[in-house]
């Protein structure tokens, strides 16, 4: 498969390598999804000349992060880095380079396109944690983590919004449905109203089907509010 780079403007700047320093790249590229290809990134990071493999490894893929959590949040499947090499190509130029290689969890047949670099660069890490929540919502096989994993995302742009002229209030329903899945009993009778006038119990019984479908109707819900907030902070390229 052919490699590209990834423009500049998403690795960062490339400093000269200092003589108590060096530069480690992830030898990269475009990202192509389907039978069995697999898809290459780059990034450069620097560290000591003594620095060990998993240090080096470990600085990689926190500089990837971001990148990651966009491809995944774009194309709605988890995404594993594995495979990465260290290794140096020019012993003279103090410049090694490491390859990591991204697989998804099945085979898709189209290409996802990268985000632009401008969205990679402006991704704060609250924005990060926020589709974080969100991602582990949507793959998660539990209906009761979908919903308090959402709501972590309506939640968190409350306390972000705290003192701004119009602040996010998620909807009553959304944290009633929170609290419900958290707390085997319920105390709040906002909440035990909640749910007496929607499945006729006091408490939510995972176990109970009539539940569990009620569950999943609202985590749908919950969904859509935490896609909301996230497509005001993250534009859509894909």
């Amino acid at each position: 498969m052919p490699i590209y780079p990834l423009p500049d403007e998403v690795l960062g700047p490339r400093q000269v390598a200092r003589r108590s320093r060096r530069h480690i790249h992830l030898s990269g590229g475009d990202f192509i999804l389907g039978e069995g290809n697999l898809a290459a990134l780059q990034t450069a990071v620097e560290h000591a000349v003594g620095g060990g493999q998993d240090e080096i490894v470990s600085k990689a893929r926190a500089a990837l992060v971001p990148l990651l959590t966009l491809i995944e949040y774009s194309y709605g499947l988890p995404v594993d880095l594995s495979g990465i090499q260290v290794h140096a190509i020019e012993p003279a130029s103090e410049v090694s380079v490491g390859v990591g290689f991204l697989k998804l969890q099945m085979t898709v047949a189209r290409r996802a396109p990268m985000p632009p670099a401008a969205i990679v660069a402006n991704l704060t890490e609250s924005t990060r944690l926020q589709l974080d929540w969100y991602l582990l919502g949507q793959n998660s096989p539990s209906v009761i983590e979908r919903i308090n994993n959402f709501y972590k995302v309506l939640e968190h742009e409350k306390r972000l919004t705290t003192g701004c002229s119009c602040p996010y209030l998620p909807p009553a329903e959304a944290k009633h449905l929170r609290d419900a899945v958290s707390h085997p009993q319920v105390d709040n009778p906002d909440v035990v109203s909640y749910l007496q006038s929607n499945i006729g119990s006091a408490h939510i019984d995972p176990k109970n089907e009539a539940h569990t479908k009620f569950l999943e109707l609202k985590a749908t819900y919950l969904q859509s509010l935490a896609q909301a907030v996230l497509d005001g902070k993250v534009p859509k390229w894909w």
